[in-house]
């Protein structure tokens, strides 16, 4: 099949576009890069943060999410229990043990053991991250109030899919 090339201006809308075959798996059928703001919840007690820095970005392509975010906190806020990021731009996947996992770029300002690391996942059908750390030695663990300093930060990203 040759590709026909579009020039000009003022395309508005283009519909059904397909790649690699004809069928209705092949098309591209959604599109969208925005915002959304990373909130950072206590699971006893939701707590009240304050933040420095607390921004977040995401492109979705039909059922793909990725995101990056990054949150830096002046105070928990009685943030208490396991530390969760709320506010996801769309809920994950409903499938059994679906759970995508977190990259950790950067972290500061954590009272976690000096070669642990921070990661995380989001649990299926859900539009939050629970944080972990993982060290050889321990094993995984939970983020919770104890793991956040005055002035604990992460920056993170992950690819997910939504149904």
């Amino acid at each position: 099949m040759a590709l026909t090339q579009v020039t000009g201006s003022g395309i508005g809308q283009v519909t059904d576009i397909k790649i690699g075959g004809s069928g209705s798996a092949n098309t591209l059928n959604d599109y969208e890069e925005g915002t959304w703001t990373p909130t950072l919840q206590g699971v006893t007690v939701a707590g009240s943060p304050t933040y420095t820095i607390r921004n977040g970005y995401y492109t979705k392509i039909g059922d793909t999410v990725n995101i990056v975010g990054a949150i830096q906190i002046t105070s928990l806020g009685s943030a208490d229990g396991h530390l969760r990021i709320y506010g996801l731009p769309f809920v994950a996947k409903n499938a059994t043990y679906y759970r995508p996992s977190i990259y950790c770029g950067y972290g500061a300002g954590l009272s976690i053991t000096a070669t642990a690391n921070v990661g995380g996942w989001i649990p299926e059908n859900t539009s939050y991250i629970r944080i972990t750390y993982w060290s050889s030695a321990a094993g995984t663990s939970y983020g919770s109030e104890n793991s956040f300093s005055a002035d604990g930060a992460i920056y993170f990203s992950c690819t997910y899919q939504t149904d």
